[in-house]
């Protein structure tokens, strides 16, 4: 069920370009490869956070960071290209 207050978008704007979901990303202050997968807003408070997944090696995980946090990586690559780097990606929540 979708919360109606959540505002849930596939791409973010940076500055003067826009970052797309499974895009690489950079996020201030923390070591490892990001990639974006969306920006949440809250309707009813107008909070955003983007949600990103990644980290330092062997310690990937989803992670939600405020928007200004989040720089596009240089030489961006897909969450494919990322993929086939980081490896086969741990089961999410509620996985069995």
């Amino acid at each position: 069920m979708t919360d109606p207050v959540l505002e849930r978008r596939d791409s973010m704007p940076i500055g003067t370009a826009v970052v797309r979901a499974g895009e690489a990303v950079d996020v201030a202050g923390w070591r490892g490869r990001f990639t974006f997968q969306e920006l949440v807003t809250n309707t009813a408070t107008g909070q955003q956070w983007a949600n990103v997944f990644g980290g330092p090696p062997g310690r990937e995980r989803a992670r939600s960071v405020s928007p200004d946090r989040v720089r596009r990586a240089p030489g961006s690559r897909t969450a494919v290209q990322l993929a086939l780097e980081l490896g086969p990606r741990p089961p999410g929540p509620g996985a069995a």
